[in-house]
């Protein structure tokens, strides 16, 4: 079993930092604005830190309004999603079966997700152990989430929210800035939910490196050990 030893932190979800960031670089250096675009684009390779899609590179700026985030302590809402085989998943088919990590990331095959993405899968067997399925979402169709499956042998559960009903439900699909503009996108946080069905953890300040070790802490410490 994968030693737990990394801390777990329950700050308020971040304001894009990759956005602040690059924007305040532009800023410094007066870069014009398509060396700003290029300039962001290349810290959203380097750190993983993506806006959730491609609108602040392509198409208009959207604004809109977030719900709130699902809290600890209410009974998650259920949904059913196409998985990236087109299978339709409903939450609650793991209720009295299954922990499930479900964990909302705003686009396949963007090196943060994909980074993300990996860790779960090589930890695979140790979710497994703790009783508990990983399902990812993101607003992707599923046949991207194919491709994102076959490409990097993931063989964990991705489930495609295109319309992005079950991410407003979780109150995940918000508002975002990058480079001076606004629209509307997936934030990258995960719900712990237990076999009741009934959230039990929130993570909105998510380490992709880090973020399979967080959830497996919670989950050992909090879920598993209140049943032995």
């Amino acid at each position: 079993m994968t030693d737990f030893s990394t801390k777990t932190t329950d700050a308020a979800r971040p304001s894009a930092p990759v956005t602040t960031y690059s924007r305040r670089l532009a800023a410094a250096h007066r870069l014009p604005s398509p060396a700003a675009c290029l300039l962001g684009l290349f810290l959203v390779g380097m750190t993983g830190l993506e806006p959730a899609s491609a609108g602040p590179f392509v198409g208009q700026s959207i604004q809109g309004q977030s719900t709130p985030l699902v809290e600890v302590g209410s009974t998650a809402p259920d949904f059913s999603l196409p998985d990236q085989f087109g299978n339709p998943i409903k939450l609650s088919e793991f209720r009295g079966k299954r922990h499930v990590v479900l964990y909302f990331y705003p686009k396949a095959m963007t090196p943060g997700c994909t980074r993300q993405a990996q860790e779960i899968r090589d930890h695979k067997q140790d979710f497994t152990g703790l009783e508990t399925v990983v399902l990812g979402i993101s607003p992707d169709p599923a046949s991207r989430l194919t491709q994102f499956d076959e490409m990097h042998g993931l063989d964990f559960t991705l489930l495609a929210d295109e319309l992005h009903e079950v991410a407003e439900k979780y109150g995940v699909w918000e508002e975002q800035e990058f480079m001076g503009r606004t629209y509307m996108g997936v934030s990258r946080v995960t719900f712990i939910i237990d076999k009741e069905g009934v959230v039990r953890h929130v993570m909105p300040d998510v380490d992709v490196v880090s973020h399979h070790t967080d959830a497996m802490r919670f989950i050992g410490e909090h879920l598993q050990r209140n049943q032995l």
